[in-house]
């Protein structure tokens, strides 16, 4: 009790550190609750129970451990985003309208992900778009902006469709409405049944969790969470030798709801985005 830790760092089972406040006092019941930040920038998970590892020694601090998961970083940006966000923002003086809008909102302050539909038929298309109209679905950013921006960069005569309405004036005060979507959420939940080895454990399972629902998060809005794919993360390092040897998947199940789990695809629709949080993957060891 009353040991002081200073520049105190901790590591993970993966060796990755984690750094605690400048000066953190023990309690006079000998624990002290403290937010460890994570040395390496990007996406770094660390599921409970996995930081226990003391990197600088004090004398009174015996152990360390943190009871939930580490809330998993946002990954660096790599060269492929790069160039992604960079030809969206060059698309903005564009020649085509619709490259424009596109672009535009992709640099829109808090915009985090956005999908740009376009209907340039006469008549409503197979997501229910009208005739010669755009769909924004937007993620993040204030609502008035992404109005101004989209009615600032469409096309003439060009309608705006989506769930979010927000009017808008223009050089003369003239107002003008303009719709545009929030993606709706889909929570997408799995079954995981496994024929484990000499070796398994039970934090193998925890890491099972965590890549699939790592994977979910990350598709994109209006993408489709295929069956086949989700093998991929939930066989952890099977190329390069990593805990994929533990285990064997006797049968994979995803759904919209716990108990409608299915070897099927999930369907979702151009204005959702599908997510998952790591405790809505069951994890089953087969007999």
């Amino acid at each position: 009790a009353g040991t002081t830790i200073t520049n105190g760092t901790v590591k993970d089972t993966n060796n990755v550190i984690w750094r605690l406040p400048d000066s953190v006092v023990i309690g006079v019941d000998g624990t002290v609750t403290a937010t460890a930040i994570c040395s390496k920038s990007g996406a770094v998970a660390a599921p409970a129970g996995t930081i226990t590892t003391i990197n600088t020694p004090t004398r009174g601090w015996t152990s360390v451990t943190n009871p939930a998961a580490a809330t998993v970083g946002a990954p660096a940006e790599t060269d492929a985003e790069l160039r992604i966000r960079q030809g969206q923002s060059v698309a903005i003086p564009s020649i085509t309208p619709f490259e424009g809008v596109d672009g535009a909102i992709a640099n829109i302050a808090g915009v985090t992900r956005h999908k740009l539909y376009e209907n340039d038929t006469g008549k409503t298309d197979g997501n229910g778009l009208p005739p010669h109209s755009i769909s924004a679905i937007v993620d993040g950013g204030d609502v008035t902006e992404i109005a101004r921006t989209i009615r600032g960069n469409k096309g003439q005569g060009v309608r705006t469709w989506g769930k979010t309405s927000v009017t808008v004036p223009d050089k003369y005060g003239n107002p003008h409405i303009i719709s545009f979507s929030r993606p709706t959420d889909v929570p997408v939940y799995g079954k995981i049944t496994l024929k484990v080895f000499a070796g398994y454990t039970s934090q193998i399972g925890v890491q099972i969790q965590q890549a699939v629902a790592d994977y979910i998060n990350r598709l994109m809005i209006g993408d489709q969470v295929l069956l086949s794919r989700i093998y991929s993360p939930a066989n952890l390092g099977v190329v390069s030798g990593g805990n994929a040897r533990y285990y064997d998947i006797q049968e994979l199940l995803i759904g919209k709801s716990p108990e409608a789990v299915a070897a099927a695809n999930i369907n979702i629709a151009y204005d959702e985005s599908a997510s998952c949080k790591p405790e809505n993957i069951i994890i089953t060891v087969a007999a």
